[in-house]
């Protein structure tokens, strides 16, 4: 057996495919850009300046970063620095002696003090740069220039025919006028704006969410957007960070002021920004934190205080990230059970939240359902079964039965609480044929006007009257799910069953259908088969009830009683002028007015009479005598008839 010791080593590949898919974005490249041109400035002890501008012409774009560090001083330096990735910041480039950290520089035993390292780890950052465009480095007397497709044909790493590669080189020219610092300009080969970018406020604005927090002043096209962390204003600030919690929906982490990511409120618990004061341990492509770091450890664990103190004392509804994140801590033993018990964290269907200890007490049927589906909802409302969001299992990633979720969610808790094993025996499947969801027909049926109660017809005569629906036509329909639905745009319909136990001439009742139709009214889409409600739902439908649109639910009743008088009275007079029209065809006599509103005239003038008298209340119904029209008649001519002989029957 013969044993050998080989050493790794990295192909050309590997670097190219480092400057190519290091960064996925333009904002990602300007960021490691502008680090190397803070930490070119760290020794020289004055206020960090960095300049970005992005200039478009004649169809070509291109982005300039400059700064006044100190830049490459020699060609060793560059051959060290820029030509060769990954140059290690640990040894000094003039006599190789191992180096000693002192403050925010390396200082080697010899007195040589190299760049500043606040960020500075991989020297691979720059690659970042190079695949974005054709860049131009211009430093001291030194102009270094670098295309990653000056030669299309020799983008991979080598020809089929063995010959050299040549997509590696870059051009150096030497003794020219000093430049002082640095000034990194990157032809793109492709305009960003109106490409990965929708407008150049959109590009700058990306720009300045990766280096928001960092020390210094740093300007796009003369704008300053930057705020230093230490000039900020912290909920919380330790030796190793800076912390804002409950702003936005993410909770961002900085390096040092340099964005490395963003944490889901699910995950965390909390939302805001920490910002790093000591350097913490990144990947390679610096978009999150190793879990050896200290300093994340230490800084995870004021995330965590904070979240117990802000999310779980706190008497206040908790959002949909912080329940999650308070379920995970509870499925993986981070959480006291008696800490949480009675906040809401179990979301239903219809978006309303139970607390555990509520949850531990049911002794009804229990499902989970997707959220808004109209027959978890009829479920509900007739206490049929409680529903349970569908979102809940998919966002703690459960996979099993889930009749035993609860079982799954306390299986590393110190303790179970006493009832939770117990809720099994009471679980039910959503669908399927013994699902509760099987004796239901997710069906919405309009039923035709001719088909409609009388009662019916006057509730809709009296609510269109208002004119308030935004051009949608009331109905009256059929389902075994929703109270009411809609299209969105064309019609509101009321489930019959709902008016009928919810009667609008009393008030009880009225407040119900109102709000049930301003509740349709706000939906801007087709609601039947799903019932979400968004922040915009709830926004409309806000704006569409303040102010004075709930008075209709004061005077409903009363303009229904009226309708139901009118409605009464007119068919009395209808009735009335039919029978007397019999009656004068009968008698022979002749119509004085030869109109084909002979009736509609008898009804108008017996409504207009009945509404004159000051001791009819107005759900109380006239008299038929009122009716009578008071147009004279001519003396009837006696009509003679034959006197019939009843003869008998012989037999």
């Amino acid at each position: 057996m013969v044993t050998e010791t080989l050493r790794l080593s990295a192909h050309e590949k590997f670097i190219i495919d480092g400057i190519r898919r290091q960064a996925g974005t333009v904002e990602k490249a300007v960021l490691e850009l502008v680090m190397n041109a803070i930490e070119a400035q760290l020794h020289s002890g004055t206020k960090p300046v960095v300049s970005i501008d992005f200039v478009v012409e004649n169809d070509q774009a291109r982005l300039v970063v400059r700064d006044l560090g100190r830049g490459f001083k020699n060609r060793n330096e560059i051959e060290q620095w820029f030509a060769k990735f990954g140059t290690p910041h640990d040894e000094c480039p003039e006599c190789r002696k191992t180096m000693k950290l002192c403050g925010n520089t390396f200082e080697c035993v010899c007195g040589y003090k190299t760049e500043g390292r606040t960020w500075a780890e991989f020297r691979m950052g720059r690659g970042q740069a190079f695949s974005f465009g054709r860049n131009v480095w211009r430093t001291g007397h030194f102009r270094m220039e670098y295309d990653l497709e000056t030669n299309p044909d020799e983008r991979t790493y080598a020809h089929k025919d063995g010959t050299e590669n040549h997509v590696l080189d870059f051009s150096l020219q030497s003794n020219l006028p000093d430049q002082p610092g640095c000034e990194v300009t990157v032809y793109f080969y492709r305009n960003p704006v109106g490409y990965g970018y929708q407008s150049l406020d959109h590009f700058r604005d990306s720009i300045k969410h990766h280096i928001e927090f960092m020390e210094g002043e740093i300007t796009f096209n003369g704008e300053q957007i930057n705020t230093p962390a230490s000039e900020c204003e912290w909920n919380v600030e330790t030796e190793d960070a800076y912390f804002m919690f409950g702003k936005g929906n993410k909770l961002a982490l900085y390096n040092i002021g340099a964005f490395v990511n963003d944490h889901s409120a699910a995950d965390m618990g909390l939302t805001g920004v920490v910002v790093s004061k000591l350097k913490m341990m990144v990947n390679f492509a610096r978009n999150d934190v190793m879990q050896s770091c200290s300093v994340w450890q230490r800084i995870q664990i004021i995330i965590r205080e904070n979240k117990i103190k802000k999310v779980r004392r706190a008497s206040r509804r908790l959002n949909k990230d912080e329940r999650i994140s308070t379920l995970q801590d509870l499925r993986y033993g981070d959480a006291d059970y008696d800490e949480i018990k009675n906040i809401g964290l179990m979301e239903l269907t219809d978006g309303k939240v139970l607390s555990l200890d509520v949850v531990r007490r049911i002794r009804s049927p229990w499902t989970f359902a997707k959220p808004g589906d109209r027959i978890a909802d009829s479920l509900m409302q007739t206490d049929t079964a409680i529903c349970f969001s569908q979102d809940t299992l998919d966002t703690l990633n459960f996979s099993g039965d889930s009749a035993d979720f609860f079982v799954w969610l306390f299986a590393e808790s110190h303790h179970r609480p006493f009832g939770f094993d117990k809720l099994k025996s009471f679980f039910y499947p959503f669908n399927g044929v013994e699902g509760l969801a099987s004796g239901y027909k997710n069906t919405y049926t309009i039923i035709p006007t001719s088909k409609l109660s009388k009662a019916e017809r006057c509730f809709l005569r009296v609510m269109e009257s208002y004119g308030r629906w935004n051009k949608r036509t009331l109905c009256i329909g059929m389902s075994d799910t929703a109270n009411g639905w809609t299209d969105g745009s064309t019609y509101i319909a009321f489930n019959r069953t709902y008016l009928q136990s919810h009667n609008p001439k009393y008030y009880g009742g009225a407040a119900a259908l109102v709000t049930l139709a301003y509740h349709e009214m706000s939906h801007d889409d087709d609601d039947t088969g799903t019932h979400n409600h968004a922040v915009e739902f709830y926004q409309r439908y806000h704006e569409i009830t303040r102010g004075s649109a709930l008075g209709i639910i004061g005077e409903l009743p009363q303009k229904m009683r009226n309708q139901v008088w009118q409605d009464h009275a007119q068919e009395v007079a209808v009735r009335d002028a039919k029978k007397k029209e019999q009656r004068d065809r009968a008698l022979g006599i002749k119509r004085v007015v030869k109109s084909r509103n002979t009736v509609a005239v008898a009804v108008a003038v017996a409504v207009a009479a009945a509404a004159a008298a000051d001791t009819t209340e107005p759900w109380e119904y006239a008299s038929s005598s009122t009716l009578d029209t008071p147009t004279p008649t001519p003396t009837p001519t006696p009509i003679l008839y034959k006197k019939k002989v009843r003869r008998r029957r012989r037999f």
